[in-house]
């Protein structure tokens, strides 16, 4: 990708996430489920993914870790932790909040990849309406299934659309 005017960083320490996103897109701020104050994450159960254009600034941004539903469904997990798990929406109440689990979701077993954080700048140039935006997600989605092999991706963001990859 360095050859079309992108360079793609992927780390470990979300100290230095957060950095990048104070610095560099203070608007999206640091998801509670990549923080590394609040969450236990590490080189084996998360990562990060940065891209910058050509000027340095900041074009893309997306995380992903790995929950190990091994002894519980993603249902009763998330009936737990939802909190830990807020949705992109402005002001929401979670003391108010509730959770309810699909029927699908009782069902979610095993290695769970937890995809969120990806944001892309709204700079006009090369990289907006091109549809690249959608090749570095599934670049993102390829570096999560080959670090872990899954058995499920769950993928949360403010506007999804659900896709089947394989």
């Amino acid at each position: 990708m360095t050859d079309g005017g992108l360079s793609v960083r992927i780390g470990t320490d979300f100290d230095e996430y957060r950095e990048i996103l104070l610095r560099d897109c203070p608007k999206q701020g640091l998801g509670s489920p990549f923080d590394p104050d609040i969450q236990n994450l590490n080189v084996e159960n998360a990562f990060w993914l940065t891209d910058r254009d050509l000027d340095g600034d900041l074009m893309h941004t997306q995380a992903a870790r790995l929950l190990d539903l091994k002894h519980e469904n993603l249902g009763g997990y998330m009936f737990n932790c939802f909190r830990e798990f807020p949705p992109a929406i402005p002001d929401i109440d979670l003391d108010r909040s509730r959770f309810c689990a699909s029927p699908g979701a009782r069902n979610i077993t095993g290695r769970v990849i937890y995809y969120s954080e990806v944001w892309m700048s709204d700079k006009l140039g090369l990289f907006r309406i091109n549809g690249l935006s959608t090749v570095l997600v599934r670049y993102g989605l390829l570096t999560a299934m080959q670090r872990w092999n899954p058995d499920n991706i769950l993928v949360h963001g403010a506007h999804c659309r659900i896709q089947r990859l394989w």
